[in-house]
């Protein structure tokens, strides 16, 4: 099952104190899974909080995340909605790739100015490996890529570790 990030608890423990203060109670709800499964069960929640693995192509990420995210389906307007979807064809359609990442981040910081997402903290992820191994990376999808790891060879007459 799928554990939010305590961070994204934390928030949600904050914003349940900050509320109850002023009257308010806020439901919170923990889907099993960490993808959006339909428009229907997004348009229960009048809040969504959700975090989104970035990795090592900040701009095809994003660009993927809003192009094909449910929760786009659910939170935005048919219009807007379609709006989004050619908005992002027509930037992937620049043929240079600083140009189309430009426009890009002009377009994810409209959605920012329009308060429809809300970055709120930033991870570094950094990869546990056993000693020397070298090479592994983490996609655009968020998956651990051992492709390319390798070892290098043992080095010979090293001073071994006390035991």
């Amino acid at each position: 099952m799928y554990r939010p990030p305590v961070e994204l608890e934390t928030v949600t423990v904050a914003l349940q104190q900050l509320l109850a203060r002023h009257g308010c109670e806020l439901e919170v709800r923990y889907y099993a899974g960490k993808r959006w499964q339909s428009a229907e069960q997004i348009e229960q929640a009048d809040l969504l909080l959700a975090d989104n693995l970035i990795g090592e192509s900040p701009e095809a990420t994003l660009e993927s995340w809003l192009r094909q995210d449910t929760l786009w389906r659910g939170i935005l307007p048919d219009s807007r909605w379609q709006h989004q979807q050619q908005t992002l064809q027509r930037i992937q359609q620049f043929p240079a790739q600083q140009p189309r990442f430009e426009q890009l981040k002009t377009y994810y910081q409209q959605l920012m100015a329009a308060a429809i997402i809300t970055p709120l903290f930033h991870y570094q992820y950094q990869i546990s490996a056993p000693p020397r191994i070298h090479g592994v990376t983490l996609t655009a999808y968020g998956w651990f890529d051992f492709c390319q790891a390798w070892l290098p060879p043992p080095v010979e007459n090293q001073p071994q570790p006390p035991q």
